[in-house]
């Protein structure tokens, strides 16, 4: 079985933008980090400048295992401390708007695949599928719990120390970010299942296909949408979260089919980590909400 993350420098993410800087009151910053989430990372970056959470956008979740660098913004405030343990930041200028998805092309990967024996055969096109990282342990669990409003399996779940009768009190002292996360989980766990149908059908690369991401706006689904909602007792308005309206989520489409550029294949050298195995470094790029997990999993 393959092997990726052996060590986070066999994972190493740079995300690409095209932002062009202006005056404005949110100050940018190029995060550099090493072995940490995005979320955890800027936990630190907070706390460590007397910040909260929440003053803090950026455009996409990188991965723990890796070193990584993403662009991230903090509301009216230039960090007085940029230096920590595995994580830095480098000031890159000033915006009238929070960091945000939208600003994001893409991310260039730079990869080293180990335990392997013969040199794959990689193909640029695979299924968009959302990787294991979007789920990690119970993500999309508890976004199903919120969206069937068991808010008191949510709080179990995520281990909160809670009264009986104040469940969603207690989800509320969570950043919205981190809560939208398991929401997100829950669709893209949904998406997933039935693009995964679909696949069965329809194995052709199509660069202009799309499949709904489930919200309480989703109508007429395909058939595979159906079934994958049903199996989990869902319907598109369960996404209309009365108790925590800021949570609701409208839906939206994803391109069933993603494509690497700029790939580039090295050469097979044993693998100093494996004995008896060889290694592998890949270099490419993914367009914004691509996975590069996924791209290596299904070209092994």
């Amino acid at each position: 079985m393959y092997v990726i993350k052996h060590i986070p420098a066999d994972f190493v993410v740079n995300e690409v933008t095209d932002i062009e800087f202006k005056p404005g009151k949110f100050f940018c910053y190029w995060l550099n980090k090493d072995d940490y989430t995005t979320l955890a990372a800027i936990k630190v970056i907070a706390k460590e400048n007397n910040l909260s959470f929440t003053d803090f956008s950026f455009a996409g979740n990188k991965d723990r295992r890796a070193i990584t660098r993403q662009l991230i913004s903090v509301k009216n405030h230039k960090l007085k401390k940029t230096k920590f343990d595995k994580i830095s930041l480098e000031f890159a200028g000033t915006l009238d708007h929070p960091v945000s998805l939208g600003m994001l092309k893409g991310n260039e990967f730079i990869i080293i695949m180990r335990n392997i024996s013969k040199l794959p055969d990689f193909k640029e096109e695979f299924v968009n599928l959302f990787g294991e990282q979007r789920f990690s342990e119970n993500n999309a669990e508890i976004g199903r719990a919120i969206v069937k409003s068991d808010f008191k399996k949510a709080t179990e779940l995520l281990k909160l120390d809670v009264d009986a009768s104040n469940y969603v009190a207690a989800l509320t002292t969570m950043p919205k970010k981190i809560l939208s996360l398991y929401i997100h989980a829950f669709q893209s766990f949904l998406w997933n299942n039935a693009v995964e149908l679909f696949i069965q059908d329809s194995p052709e690369y199509n660069p202009y296909t799309e499949m709904p991401i489930v919200g309480f706006a989703s109508e007429d689904l395909d058939k595979y949408t159906q079934e994958g909602i049903k199996q989990v007792d869902i319907s598109p308005r369960d996404f209309i979260i009365n108790a925590l309206p800021d949570l609701s989520s409208e839906g939206t489409f994803r391109d069933v089919w993603a494509k690497s550029h700029n790939l580039k294949v090295g050469k097979l050298e044993d693998d100093e980590c494996y004995k008896g195995k060889k290694k592998l470094k890949i270099e490419f790029f993914l367009r914004k909400g691509s996975y590069a997990t996924e791209f290596i999993r299904q070209n092994l």
